[in-house]
């Protein structure tokens, strides 16, 4: 957000204006990501969507020039304007890569202004700058789940790696399903429904007595029509965090 700031500022003062804003928003909220008046600070950043212009240019995805907002009885009355002060207004959208817009770049005046194209070229540049932080951090954050996967799938193969040919499978600390191998229906017969009850019923089996690991457990499989279908369990969490499970009837 730092960057952003400065760039914020970097706008303003090359434009001449009151105020440069940077803003991503959705349907309920805008937040200004970059602010020109307010380095640093993260205060008074957070505002209703439906009180500012930037949602309306982030929504027509192109750019907005307003020399005076008395011209426009629709936006003159919103709370922001009028606590702000804004007389003049002109904002080009943020759009990343994908041809998604997230938000808006614009700049502010408290006295009446008629925009100029160049100024208007040059705000585009600086979204084109914004656009690209943003998309910066989105990767970021996208990697960032991309390196939780592949993790848990490392995980996953350390687990395996320390069974056997057996029926097995590996969860995690609920007792929720993260692999299993072919043999464990295979070998032991179960059907999708078992399958599906399996996770479940061995949660229960874990509840029930001490909680130390490795267990040996009954595992009963409640099914439709008040079957039960028992199963052994040999239960041992494994050094990559998760729990192994090998089968075998009972």
């Amino acid at each position: 957000m730092r960057a952003l700031d400065v760039l914020a500022a970097s706008v303003a003062a090359k434009i001449g204006c009151q105020t440069c804003l940077i803003s991503v928003s959705d349907d309920d909220n805008l937040y200004l990501v970059g602010h020109s008046d307010k380095p640093g600070e993260y205060l008074d950043r957070l505002i209703a969507s439906r009180d500012t212009i930037c949602s309306l240019t982030k929504r027509m995805k192109t750019p907005l020039r307003i020399s005076s907002v008395d011209t426009v009885p629709a936006l003159r009355d919103l709370p922001v304007i009028k606590s702000c002060g804004v007389v003049a207004y002109i904002g080009v959208p943020l759009i990343l890569e994908d041809g998604v817009s997230v938000g808006a770049l614009c700049c502010l005046s408290d006295v009446p202004r008629v925009w100029s194209k160049q100024e208007q070229a040059y705000l585009e540049d600086a979204a084109q700058i914004a656009s690209g932080q943003i998309e910066l951090k989105r990767v970021k954050v996208e990697n960032r789940d991309l390196d939780g996967t592949v993790r848990e799938f490392d995980r996953i193969l350390a687990a395996l790696s320390q069974g056997r040919s057996a029926p097995c499978s590996v969860h995690d600390e609920g007792g929720e399903f993260l692999f299993s191998n072919q043999a464990l229906a295979r070998d032991l017969g179960l059907n999708a429904a078992e399958l599906n009850a399996l996770p479940q019923a061995l949660f229960q089996a874990l509840a029930g007595g001490n909680h130390q690991l490795p267990r040996d457990l009954q595992v009963n499989i409640d099914l439709p029509g008040g079957t039960v279908r028992s199963l052994r369990a040999r239960c041992e969490r494994t050094g990559a965090g998760v729990m192994l499970c090998e089968w075998n009837a009972a």
